[in-house]
């Protein structure tokens, strides 16, 4: 592994977030068949996501006497998320696999007191500033994409509104088609045919009743087409507006998670999330190589 590749292994967290959601799927679980695959998975996951540590610790120990800041930085944030994970080796039903858990962790240790050996005060002090950072990124890019779909629902507001409102119209004229329809099969049938009898009375009060009772007996079926038609006008814009949406509305951070941003940040627009992100890209990029960011993201996967 040559270039930077060791450092961006070190900073991938898709086991990482494989194994936050089984942590999560274990606790929604309601029945014993549930749970215990739940609990499968989740041993599962925390075994590969001890597993890719330890293989991200070793490399970063290689390049200990090349780049010992960079190894600080990754060996300080496998420390960091090993120990966030909450996971502990009371998890593991095999002695093997709580030796190895108990390995890796004295592993990272060792590699950080190396490393800080090398480095002076300040660089400590920047490495830190920067550990700090690439814990927050993961969490900036969720609150700046929830956010920004927020933003994006409230300006739709009114235009979803109005497109709703259409469609239920659509909804009652189409239906008013229809009783019309049954009304003319009950109603307006009997009454046509009521007419045209009158018409062939040939008394001039009957023929005048006969055409009245005909014009009335029309009404039904052209009143029903026409609200059909209508009914059936479709608003272009509802369809589109809903399916973006719902995807906004996948978006959104829980209500607990957002609180829990707020807290640590402040109630912060996506504009400004997008600032605060920015700038530690910056503060990151020099150290850790241009495209270092993508592995922070837990769909992502190196390569």
């Amino acid at each position: 592994m040559s270039g930077w590749n060791w450092i961006h292994a070190g900073l991938e967290i898709a086991t990482y977030a494989k194994a936050q959601e089984a942590q999560r799927q274990l606790s929604e679980m309601q029945t014993a068949v549930e749970i215990e695959a739940a609990r499968k998975f989740l041993l599962d996951a925390m075994r590969t996501f001890v597993f890719d540590i330890s293989r991200d610790i070793q490399l970063a120990e290689e390049q200990i006497e090349a780049h010992p800041q960079q190894v600080y930085i990754v060996s300080k944030s496998l420390d960091w998320r090993l120990g966030n994970s909450g996971l502990s080796p009371e998890i593991f039903p095999d002695f093997q696999d709580k030796e190895y858990f108990f390995k890796t962790q004295r592993k990272i240790q060792e590699v950080i007191k190396q490393a800080t050996e090398k480095l002076s005060p300040q660089q400590i002090r920047d490495s830190d500033i920067a550990i700090q950072y690439i814990s927050e990124l993961p969490v900036l890019q969720k609150a700046m994409s929830s956010q920004s779909a927020q933003e994006s629902l409230r300006a739709t507001d009114k235009q979803w509104g109005q497109a709703n409102a259409k469609k239920g119209n659509k909804n009652l004229f189409f239906g008013l088609g229809v009783f019309g329809f049954i009304l003319t099969l009950c109603v307006g049938t009997p009454l046509g045919i009521f007419g045209l009898a009158s018409l062939l009375s040939g008394d001039v009060s009957a023929v005048l009743a006969g055409l009245a009772m005909l014009c009335v007996a029309a009404l039904f079926p052209v009143g029903s087409v026409a609200m059909m038609v209508l009914g059936s006008k479709f608003d272009s814009n509802y369809s589109p507006l809903k399916e973006k949406r719902e995807i906004w509305k996948n978006q959104l951070m829980s209500k607990e998670d957002w609180q829990g941003f707020v807290s640590t940040f402040g109630n912060l627009s996506s504009a400004q999330i997008q600032r605060m992100y920015d700038e530690r890209l910056s503060y990151l990029t020099p150290l850790l190589g241009g495209d270092f960011q993508r592995y922070l993201t837990p769909g992502e996967q190196t390569a």
